[in-house]
């Protein structure tokens, strides 16, 4: 009992010390940490996860998780293996009119911390999804919170995310018809990708493109970061407070607009045949040897143009 007891305060010992330091270090934000406080009692319990394999054909994945890796990928069958972080975590699946449902359960109560500590994180749940071919999905359906998303080499008609932070990764990935994706925080890359319809809602965005093409892009964001290289878009409609981008090798065609309070961007080696329209309350804008602090135009093409406008407008085109 003794021992239990002297447990029990080493335990609220390091509680508290964590909770000084996370206030010491600025740490604001409200951080959700999946812990268990009794399991922590009981050092030695074992953590090891549930460990769950389907197999079966479908074509169309549903999944509803919270702290996951989840890849989807092709492979030499069909197949789902998911291995929980922790005993606690529950979760259902099974295949059902050719769709493959994954829902995840909340096994134990949810603690708010305020550590602002990078360590103060719970093992993730683990969902590994193959199929034997490219074309094998015709829909993919996230419904998550802070989940690595990984796509790799699919052909598909729709993706739908609706998460919540969010580390996204797509490479060698077709999307036929949509893809559309809500989410509050997300930090993304997509390599050697086809859209022919990208629709985004983000909150704090940190997004990098490279060598893919997009027919028709939507994005609505609060503060975005784009990286792109060696990419096509297409008809690219960016609503946002602030905007930071580098746009490099790349070509942007029919009409584009930026709409943003703040605009930071660097454009280098585009497409020549671009017209430009940009505005602003207080510009600063270089266009190759030309420079301007108003209102800058250029109509290098009736086919393809970028009009951008804001408050504060900092843009160099070379």
């Amino acid at each position: 009992m003794k021992k239990y007891y002297v447990t029990v305060l080493t335990v609220l010992t390091i509680g508290v010390l964590m909770i000084l330091i996370g206030w010491m270090n600025g740490g604001s934000q409200m951080k959700t940490w999946d812990w268990d406080f009794l399991g922590a009692i009981e050092s030695n319990k074992s953590q090891k996860g549930q460990h769950y394999h389907l197999q079966g054909r479908f074509n169309k994945i549903n999944i509803d998780v919270y702290d996951a890796d989840v890849k989807i990928q092709t492979g030499a069958k069909f197949s789902a293996e998911i291995i929980t972080a922790d005993k606690e975590t529950t979760l259902q699946s099974h295949i059902q009119n050719q769709t493959l449902n994954i829902a995840q359960s909340e096994s134990h109560k949810k603690l708010l911390t305020n550590f602002n500590l990078g360590w103060a994180k719970t093992n993730q749940t683990q969902i590994n999804i193959t199929v034997p071919n490219k074309s094998a999905l015709n829909q993919i359906v996230f419904d998550s919170t802070d989940t690595h998303v990984q796509l790799k080499d699919l052909i598909i008609d729709t993706i739908a995310l609706d998460n919540e932070d969010t580390k996204l990764t797509m490479a060698n990935v077709t999307v036929k018809q949509k893809m559309v994706a809500n989410d509050g925080d997300v930090k993304g890359q997509i390599n050697n990708c086809r859209f022919n319809h990208l629709n985004v809602d983000f909150g704090d965005t940190n997004l990098k493109i490279n060598k893919s093409h997009i027919n028709s892009f939507i994005s609505d964001t609060d503060d975005a970061k784009f990286y792109i290289d060696n990419s096509v878009i297409a008809n690219w409609k960016l609503d946002s407070e602030d905007v930071d981008m580098l746009l490099t090798n790349s070509t942007l065609q029919h009409n584009n607009s930026i709409d943003a309070e703040d605009v930071n961007m660097k454009i280098r080696n585009i497409n020549r045949d671009l017209s430009y329209h940009l505005s602003g309350d207080d510009s600063d804008i270089h266009y190759y040897n030309q420079h301007s602090d108003g209102t800058f135009v250029k109509n290098n093409s009736k086919k393809n143009c970028l009009a951008v406008n804001g408050e504060d407008l900092d843009v160099s085109i070379k």
